[in-house]
């Protein structure tokens, strides 16, 4: 699974694409979705973002954003 953050016109943030990001394998419960620049989630605050997923042979139970 692969995880993109893009902007209300669907365009991938900078450093929060899918290429910035961890790719997850295996079956875990519980998970931080991290990008390889370390890009900071504090910058994205107050304004609308889409959550985009690849999935590859894969299936998401749930997900929730926390602080």
């Amino acid at each position: 699974i692969r995880f993109e953050l893009c902007d209300t016109q669907g365009r991938p943030i900078d450093g929060f694409s899918f290429y910035d990001s961890e790719t997850l394998f295996g079956n875990e419960l519980e998970h931080e979705v991290t990008w390889r620049k370390g890009a900071d989630l504090s910058k994205l605050g107050g304004r609308p973002v889409r959550l985009r997923l690849r999935l590859q042979n894969a299936d998401i139970y749930s997900f929730q954003f926390a602080e």
